[in-house]
């Protein structure tokens, strides 16, 4: 029998990591190839964006770091509360009647998770545009207090620790779209708990046995989130891969070689944590035939209406109106539009296959990575009126740059508009280094087999359930702090190693010298 080589599998993988880096890489960035300009200046916000957290690692600590992110989403939610906004609290008022905290729709526009925790909140300040961003503020920075714990337990330097978390406390994308991207802040929060109270066992500093439960309770929470319980074993895989990498051959309590009880008990919590999404998916589906709704999969009145639109190969899987009104869509969900969805789907499916497939390659792939520039609109309260103030949104990438100066230049705007364009700038900047960054990482890590498939699973778990839904840029934002972690990790290493390079150069430098002097 032929045994394969080490080397032939090592290299196989790194080509593999190649291309995946440049077929994100194409897909991220293929428009703005056209406008060096634009793309430039992006880069150049996201570079300063990476200063700006160091920084701050460099003179405060991680209490202080929390607490100036807080405030500032609590000031950019005061600036939008003063602009007309079309107040996001209708998709809790639609499920929570906020006045009397009950419940009316359990599983109404939003997840149960979200609305119960935002209706505590609701119930406590009064229920206003500014309750939601408190709440997802708290829940944001409950989330990244929670991940620097973690990461203090694999890594002693305490400056890379708050550089990583200062990357996640100033991550614009929650500052800016957090009343919109409630569900995703709740999913951090979760997520982190789980990766705390993991890496606590890992390193022998906790008890085991109430995790099992714990987790179980974790994951029915995160599915109920966002449908986003498999990614709970993302969750511990990466806390796993984290402490394979981070940890130092002579380190004693930290490191876990793969024979060691410990990572044998956290591949079992990845199993047990996978298994208990799948209960918890089947159950509320049994319970959803029982109620005589039919056996439905997901929480959201929408769950129907996303093979439809995933399905259609001419609108590139994206939500239409043609396919909502096709099934006959009206506002309301019921067993019969989710038949004909179903059959709509069905037929597409056996109709052409290999382009349902081509399109989850290709279109879906570079739109779920994209960014989604319709939430600013959505958060300023702007989502129902035409696009007359956002047209540099549909003109090519080569007018882009200059109709975006004549906007902030322009003082005939209102505020909100002359500020929209330059929040946008700075959300595609930090979005377009941290996910160079972490691309970069990824093709680094390939000689690791545990931080590859850590990496690899949370870009591959949330890409799958793609292929035949609907697909939308914010659904990548659950991954966004797994994306930041990886690049603010990435960005520090190649800070920390100048001196080596600073070092090579110079002997270099002084070889070629000597050399030239003989």
């Amino acid at each position: 029998m032929t045994r394969i080589k080490p080397r032939l599998v090592k290299g196989s993988l790194q080509a593999l990591a190649v291309l995946v880096f440049l077929y994100f890489l194409n897909a991220t960035y293929q428009a703005d190839f056209y406008n060096p300009l634009l793309l430039g200046v992006e880069l150049t916000i996201g570079i300063l964006w990476l200063i700006l957290c160091y920084a701050l690692s460099r003179t405060f600590g991680i209490v202080t770091i929390l607490a100036l992110s807080f405030a500032a989403y609590i000031l950019w939610g005061v600036f939008i509360e003063s602009v007309p906004t079309s107040d996001f609290l209708n998709i809790y008022k639609d499920a929570v009647s906020v006045s009397s905290g009950t419940f009316e729709q359990l599983f109404g526009g939003k997840s149960p998770t979200a609305i119960g925790y935002h209706a505590l909140f609701h119930w406590l300040l009064g229920p206003t545009n500014l309750t939601n961003y408190i709440a997802s503020s708290v829940a944001w920075t409950g989330g990244v207090a929670f991940t620097y714990k973690t990461l203090r337990y694999f890594v002693d330097d305490g400056q890379k620790v708050r550089f990583i978390c200062a990357g996640l406390a100033l991550c614009p994308t929650f500052m800016v779209f957090s009343p919109v991207v409630s569900s995703e802040s709740v999913f951090f929060l979760l997520s982190a708990v789980c990766a705390w109270l993991i890496s606590r066992h890992l390193t022998g500093r906790g008890p085991f046995p109430y995790l099992y439960i714990f987790l179980g309770i974790a994951t029915a929470a995160l599915f109920l989130t966002r449908g986003n319980g498999a990614l709970g074993l993302t969750v511990c895989i990466f806390v796993i891969g984290a402490g394979w990498r981070w940890s130092s051959a002579n380190a004693k309590e930290g490191a876990f070689p793969p024979a060691s009880r410990s990572f044998r008990h956290a591949l079992a919590l990845c199993s047990i944590v996978f298994v208990s999404f799948f209960v918890v998916w089947f159950a509320h589906g049994y319970l959803s035939h029982l109620s005589g709704k039919g056996f439905q999969l997901s929480v959201t009145k929408w769950a129907g209406l996303n093979l439809p639109f995933g399905t259609n190969i001419e609108e590139g899987g994206r939500f239409n109106l043609a396919d909502r009104d096709l099934v006959g869509y009206t506002g309301r969900m019921n067993a019969d539009i989710n038949r004909r969805a179903l059959e709509i789907a069905i037929e597409r499916i056996e109709k052409d296959p290999v382009g349902i497939i081509s399109l989850a390659l290709t279109d879906k792939v570079a739109r779920l990575w994209d960014r989604e520039h319709r939430l600013y609109i959505w958060a300023i309260g702007d989502v129902d009126l035409p696009y007359e103030h956002w047209r540099f949104f549909s003109v090519s990438p080569g007018l882009r740059f200059s109709m975006i100066t004549e906007y902030i230049a322009d003082e005939s705007q209102p505020l909100k508009f002359r500020v929209g364009p330059l929040v946008l700038l700075s959300l595609d900047g930090v979005y377009r280094v941290t996910l160079l960054l972490f691309l970069l990482m990824l093709a680094r890590e390939v000689r690791r087999p545990s931080i590859l498939l850590a990496l690899g699973l949370i870009v591959l778990l949330l890409w799958v359930p793609h292929i035949l839904i609907e697909v939308r840029p914010r659904f990548h934002m659950a991954m966004t702090p797994f994306i930041v972690v990886g690049s603010m990790l990435f960005a520090y290493d190649l800070w920390d190693r100048r001196r080596e390079w600073y070092g090579s150069i110079r002997r270099l430098q002084e070889r070629w010298l000597g050399n030239r002097a003989k």
